[in-house]
């Protein structure tokens, strides 16, 4: 197993993002894809990257922290409910 990853990213206005890889991720996720918890100013975000962008040199925190949602939060639900009246 590649060892844990623990990064930091400094955006354009000097906010701090501790990115830090998390132990699990899904189970048919796993080898191919590392879940990335996210922390700012009490603010927690996730984004999923691949194994391979994580582990490479030239790595861009940005954008991973660009992609990122708020924790709990899913890409695959709507919007919610909308009101048809």
């Amino acid at each position: 197993m590649a060892t844990v990853r623990n990064l930091i990213h400094i955006d354009a206005d000097g906010r701090r993002w501790d990115l830090r890889q998390r132990e699990t991720s899904r189970r048919d996720e796993a080898v191919t894809h590392v879940t990335v918890e996210i922390e700012s100013l009490g603010e927690t975000r996730v984004a999923i990257c691949r194994r391979e962008e994580w582990e490479s040199a030239e790595l861009d925190l940005g954008a991973i922290v660009g992609q990122s949602v708020g924790a709990g939060a899913s890409r695959h639900r709507g919007s919610g409910p909308t009101d048809s009246t």
